[in-house]
């Protein structure tokens, strides 16, 4: 879905979006992109126990003269083969069922919600979008004032253009998208006023 990191001139882009998003409405934008949402260790050392079993089972089934010796070094060897191939980051997350990914990185875009959107303005005007690439999750969470007046819907058209564009390779701009759809979604809502004040960073945080 994404680099590991946004460039400097990616970020800068990002942050200017969301001062931007922020003059055409009293709502606040937190922007959160974490690389995984957890590190699953125990799925790679789950297959690679199967795998070296499943190893030695061929070996014993190809060759049933094999002693037990042989047969042992061939699980040995092959436990540590498929280990240092199974724990590649490339593959790492693909091991780990769909379900159990999801469940994790809706969790932390809870956790972030809690930590930096949740409570934090005087008119509860938050909205939080988490991105989890590992998972290639995307979701958008509002305070209480904003869940009032914009339907799961209305995000859920922001979050199907993000993820088109961002696996286009387009993920710096996909997100820019994404800002500057809430803005659109809440702009008549929650218009822009002459006294409101930046209660939410501007900045990109990445985890």
């Amino acid at each position: 879905m994404a680099p590991a990191r946004l460039t400097d001139t990616e970020r800068t882009a990002v942050e200017h979006a969301i001062v931007a998003a922020e003059r055409r409405t009293s709502a606040e934008f937190a922007v959160v992109v974490a690389p995984a949402s957890g590190d699953y260790r125990l799925y790679p050392l789950l297959w690679t126990a199967v795998a070296a079993l499943a190893a030695g089972v061929v070996a014993a089934v190809v060759e049933p003269s094999l002693t037990a010796r042989t047969w042992l070094a061939v699980e040995g060897v092959g436990a540590v083969l498929f280990g240092l191939a199974l724990h590649l980051p490339a593959i790492h997350t693909l091991l780990v069922p769909a379900g159990v990914k999801r469940a994790a990185a809706s969790e932390a875009a809870r956790v972030q919600f809690a930590t930096r959107v949740s409570g934090r303005t005087e008119d509860h005007g938050g909205v939080l979008l988490f991105v989890s690439v590992a998972e290639r999750y995307v979701e958008i969470i509002a305070d209480r004032a904003v869940a009032a007046h914009v339907t799961d819907a209305a995000w859920g058209e922001v979050t199907t253009r993000f993820i088109a564009g961002a696996r286009q390779g387009r993920f710096a701009e996909a997100l820019v998208g994404a800002i500057e759809g809430c803005a659109a979604i809440l702009a008549p809502h929650f218009p822009a006023r002459p006294d409101q004040r930046n209660e939410l960073s501007d900045r990109v945080q990445e985890l």
